[in-house]
């Protein structure tokens, strides 16, 4: 569907809907953005294997895993402040 319809509002919709899909619970401090960082693993490999056949979806990936890794890196700096 994000191949044919090539819409940046659908891409940015699915985007948050990813994000938002996360509870907000209580998280350990000092822990930082191990969990992030996954989630930017697990992006990052959905956007590679979607690359060859689906490359704006795959586009669409690497963007919300890129996301993530910045939150990551947020949460990091946070927990260096705890």
């Amino acid at each position: 569907m994000i191949e044919a319809v090539e819409s940046d509002d659908l891409e940015t919709g699915v985007a948050v809907g990813v994000h938002n899909r996360r509870s907000s619970g209580v998280r350990d401090a000092g822990v930082g953005g191990m969990a992030e960082r996954e989630l930017a693993r697990e992006y990052e490999g959905y956007a590679i294997a979607a690359r060859p056949t689906h490359p704006q979806t795959a586009r669409m990936l690497r963007g919300i895993a890129k996301s993530y890794s910045r939150q990551a890196d947020r949460e990091d700096h946070r927990a260096g402040d705890s």
